[in-house]
C-alpha cells in the first residue's frame, strides 16, 4: 500500500481544503483536522478506484518536499493568508487494486 502526501489548505471560511500533487481531479474539505484526514482517505480511494475502473495506475507518490512547494504554491494562487500554516500528511491509498 503506497502513501501519498495530502496537503492540508487551511480555507478562508475555516477547515480545510484537501489536495492532492499527483491527482488534481482528487480533492476534498473537512471542517477540522480530523474530517479532512478522513475524507483525504476517501477521495483518495475513490481516485483509486476509478483509475482501476478506467484500466490507468495511481501515479507516483510525490515527495514530501515536491508536495510543500506545491502547497506553497497552490496557497499563493488562492490569494490564501500566509500567516496560518498548512499542513502535509501521509494518506495511505486504500482500495487500490494489488
Amino acid at each position: 500500500m503506497e502513501n501519498y502526501y495530502a496537503a492540508l489548505l487551511p480555507a478562508m471560511e475555516g477547515g480545510y481544503l484537501v489536495l492532492f500533487a499527483e491527482c488534481p481531479r482528487a480533492f476534498t474539505y473537512g471542517e477540522d483536522l480530523a474530517d479532512a484526514l478522513e475524507n483525504a482517505a476517501d477521495v483518495l480511494a475513490l481516485e483509486a478506484q476509478v483509475r482501476a475502473e478506467e484500466q490507468r495506475e495511481m501515479p507516483p507518490a510525490a515527495s514530501f518536499e515536491e508536495v510543500v512547494a506545491f502547497a506553497a504554491a497552490s496557497m499563493q494562487e488562492d490569494g490564501i493568508d500566509r500567516s496560518r500554516d498548512f499542513l502535509v500528511r501521509a494518506v495511505p491509498v486504500c482500495g487500490a487494486p494489488a
